[in-house]
């Protein structure tokens, strides 16, 4: 593997805001408050990993079973070949003695042995990754040094051994809180977990140092595949027979609709999971008479896709109608310019003119019902949500 390769995270959006994924010799911290999945992260990281490099995979607190039967039922694919354990755990217990290998386990008893076997170990096995898992471990306060300067040593004999070192920090008390802060100066990335509650829901997100702007809120996926991003309540809306219940069904890994003759009347729900996405998309109907509930499902809306019917101009005035009663300029918006294969389809920028909408809304042209562009509207979407700027997919959107 080249010096100057990358190693992908399969973190969706991480590797985007990292430059491409993780440097070789490029320590990383991953810290949360207890119960914030940092541990989660390591995880999804090092399976990704072994799909292209040897990594080891260091447990303190933990046997290595129980990471791999983790692994196992969050459905993270891995190459078993290429995951290798280093275990300060279970010879502590007893269970291998020191310094002897099992199954592609190395086991160790000190901190003094894990700098031991680094250099050595990376040379035999190749590895270009290890995960330390976890420093709230009381493995890691061995001896009189603390734990910074432990760390520290950790890190420099890690990348000099040609690793990229990845600590896993839950924090547990204000004592962690305080070291977690000292730590910051030895680790050029610093990756942040936490929570916030707005409006009643609770949601996790996560940071990366060189863009700490943006919070990318995400969830463990229920379908398994580890972390996804997790946007709990999106609104489809847009005219009648624009194509939103089209949308959502093609789009939804599992949907209901309320219809009357065809119509729909009342509300579509769809929950999306795919390639990394995890989202609840809600649908309004097309009618004025409904005019009533768009604000109200507005409330606690994270975003909003609005579906127009590429062919029938006489329908944008009521699409801009719409877009004000539901986002007011509050929420970020994109467009589904739906049915955009038909004859008469009119251009994306004849579109945004009539909708009288800024260049910095994506107009996305789709086919909801071949599911053309609509995991492309999504994507654009949850890019406005996050504040992630891509100039160049919101140039292609809108040609």
């Amino acid at each position: 593997m080249p010096a100057n390769s990358l190693i992908q995270t399969g973190i969706p959006k991480m590797d985007e805001l990292l430059g491409g994924g993780l440097s070789l010799k490029n320590p990383v911290l991953i810290t949360g408050p207890l119960g914030s999945d940092v541990e989660v992260f390591g995880q999804h990281i090092v399976a990704e990993a072994s799909k292209t490099v040897p990594c080891a995979y260091f447990v303190s607190d933990k046997t290595p079973s129980f990471v791999r039967d983790r692994l196992l039922s969050m459905k993270l694919a891995f190459n078993s070949a290429n995951l290798k354990f280093i275990d300060a755990y279970s010879a502590n217990l007893g269970i291998f003695p020191s310094g002897g290998s099992e199954d592609g386990i190395t086991s160790v008893k000190s901190l003094s042995d894990v700098r031991g076997i680094i250099p050595e170990y990376s040379e035999k096995t190749g590895s270009k990754l290890i995960v330390f898992d976890s420093l709230a471990s009381s493995f890691f306060n061995e001896g009189d040094k603390k734990l910074k300067e432990q760390i520290r040593a950790l890190v420099e004999t890690s990348t000099l051994s040609g690793l990229c070192p990845i600590f896993l920090f839950p924090r547990i008390t204000e004592e962690d809180d305080l070291l977690a802060k000292s730590l910051f100066e030895i680790f050029p990335c610093i990756i942040t977990i936490d929570s916030v509650e707005e409006n009643f829901i609770e949601r996790s997100f996560y940071t990366v140092s060189s863009r700490k702007e943006l919070h990318i809120p995400f969830k463990v996926s229920s379908a398994g595949g580890g972390i996804s991003l997790y946007v709990p309540k999106v609104i489809v809306t847009g005219p009648y027979h624009s194509g939103k219940s089209t949308f959502i069904h093609k789009i939804s890994t599992k949907a209901v609709s309320v219809d009357r003759l065809g119509t729909t009347v009342a509300l579509d729900h769809g929950y999306v999971e795919y390639k990394g996405f995890s989202i609840d998309l809600f649908g309004t109907p097309g009618q004025e008479a409904f005019n009533f509930i768009l604000p109200i499902l507005a409330r606690d809306t994270f975003g909003v896709i609005l579906v127009v019917d590429s062919t029938d101009r006489g329908a944008f005035q009521r699409a801009r109608e719409m877009i004000d009663l539901v986002s007011g300029g509050r929420i970020p918006f994109v467009v589904a310019a739906n049915k955009s294969d038909l004859e008469g389809a009119i251009r994306s920028e004849e579109i945004r003119e009539a909708l009288s909408i800024s260049p910095s809304v994506p107009i996305i042209r789709t086919i909801a019902r071949d599911g053309t562009g609509i995991f492309d509207t999504l994507v654009a979407l949850f890019d406005l949500i996050i504040g992630f700027k891509n100039e160049e997919k919101t140039a292609g959107g809108s040609a």
